[in-house]
């Protein structure tokens, strides 16, 4: 039975909730396993497995963000067809986007396993932990294929407004993540490497399982494979609303691996403590990201039929809901800092350092909640490009050098780089609401009539 959800009608609250629910149901279950790496690491390894996880994790992340932002474009692109009722346009769009992503997959496999020692040696990786950090990237690269793929499936699944169907893969593959940690880290002792094999083995069966749904609840679409050489048709359109929103993710993630080599200058209990707190930013991030792929997906089949208004209030909604979830996060964790951060550490340094890490870096997420549903709006449009400036805005431009200037040059340490991180997310939050109330956005087309 199909689960696609038409989002050109009906309560735009409503469905906004409806539609985002399950993507922060499946985001929760891929952070519990990821976290489950965390602590199974600190119960057999102790801190510097969590480092050398962290650092190999963050180096890979930036692999899962660049594909998921690559299919951002398949997203916006099928949702438009699919807000037409253009079908075939719907299955030329998947097939592009799908040949897009498995040849940069391999592209980047191929990259990181040959430059993987000198990666980890890039990022100031404590000696202590630059082989399980090695072993942990060398493996976790195998899983690069099936990252792409699945990205790819789940970018139509939600064009076509079927947010529940990655649910169910994500809910099976956290299950076999945690066994197989437990089974490779725990029983045969494998450390990091063992983590990130039992990773990439997951990532594996959620790429096959998604097929097979995709191709099972959709057969009214008519996605036939005798007919991938016309995705090519789709590949300029896609790429030009891909690129940008996959660089605009790459340039948050390049950010946040530079400082993470800040804080890597300050010893392994601060590279620790950052990486839990890293963990943290990605909690924050699920509302706030399963709201704002609503919008995307909203706007884009709104876009496909010229309802500029209902697109005004999808935006208008989902960014009051994203701050909501904020405030309501942000005043949580600052009451319950020491609990929280010893769910992931009984290392009592690793745990003061994460509450000083909660205390500071956590008001950021009041302004990301606003900045990332601004942002939506124009990758919905087709107009990823702004949102690239905005995402560049704020990670590069002012992340990076203020929290080297607080952190190094002023001599602020960990505080000094904790409130960089907590102000750089202010210049784009403004930039994209001035975006959002300046209205040239209605004029733009992305599909040509």
């Amino acid at each position: 039975m199909s689960k696609r959800m038409d989002l050109t009608q009906g309560n735009i609250t409503k469905q906004l909730i409806e539609f985002s629910l399950p993507i922060f149901a499946a985001n929760i279950l891929q952070l519990l396993y990821n976290t489950a790496d965390v602590i199974i690491l600190d119960r057999f390894i102790g801190s510097v497995g969590i480092t050398a996880a962290n650092i190999g994790g963050q180096v890979m992340l930036l692999a899962t963000i660049f594909s998921t932002g690559l299919s951002t474009g398949g997203t916006v692109v099928i949702s438009q067809y699919f807000g037409k009722k253009d079908k075939e346009g719907v299955g030329r769009s998947l097939f592009a986007v799908f040949i897009m992503c498995v040849i940069l997959a391999v592209m980047i496999t191929g990259i990181t396993l040959a430059a993987c020692t000198q990666i980890i040696s890039l990022l100031n990786t404590p000696s202590e932990a630059v082989e399980p950090a090695t072993d942990y990237l060398y493996f976790a690269a195998f899983g690069t294929i099936a990252i792409f793929g699945y990205n790819a499936i789940c970018a139509a699944m939600r064009g076509m407004g079927d947010s529940r169907s990655p649910l169910y893969v994500i809910g099976i593959c956290a299950a076999m993540n945690i066994v197989l940690d437990l089974v490779l880290i725990a029983h045969f002792h494998m450390g990091a490497g063992g983590a990130a094999i039992a990773t990439s083995i997951s990532q594996a069966l959620s790429f096959i399982i998604a097929l097979v749904i995709l191709l099972r609840n959709n057969k009214d679409m008519g996605f036939r494979l005798s007919e991938w050489r016309e995705g090519f048709r789709e590949i300029p359109v896609i790429a030009r609303v891909g690129l940008p929103s996959a660089f605009q993710s790459l340039s948050v993630r390049i950010s946040m691996v530079v400082v993470l080599a800040i804080a890597n200058l300050n010893g392994s209990v601060a590279a620790a403590a950052f990486g839990i707190g890293v963990k943290l930013d990605s909690y924050s991030l699920l509302t706030r990201q399963a709201i704002s792929a609503g919008i995307t997906a909203m706007v884009g089949q709104n876009k496909g039929i010229g309802n500029n208004q209902r697109i005004e209030s999808a935006v208008r909604t989902g960014a009051c809901i994203n701050l909501a979830q904020a405030v309501v996060l942000v005043t949580l964790l600052q009451l319950f800092a020491a609990p929280v951060a010893s769910i992931f550490t009984k290392d009592a340094l690793v745990v003061e350092e994460v509450v000083h890490y909660i205390r500071i870096a956590a008001l950021a997420y009041l302004p990301m909640s606003l900045m990332t549903s601004y942002n939506s709006l124009p990758i919905g449009i087709g107009f990823s490009e702004y949102a690239l400036f905005n995402s560049f805005l704020d990670s590069i431009l002012v992340r990076i050098p203020l929290c080297w200037l607080l952190s190094i040059y002023f001599g602020m340490g960990m505080t000094g780089l904790y409130i960089g991180l907590a102000l750089s997310p202010v210049a784009a939050m403004i930039t994209g609401c001035l975006y959002y109330h300046r209205g040239n956005w209605r004029d733009r087309i992305l599909l040509k009539k």
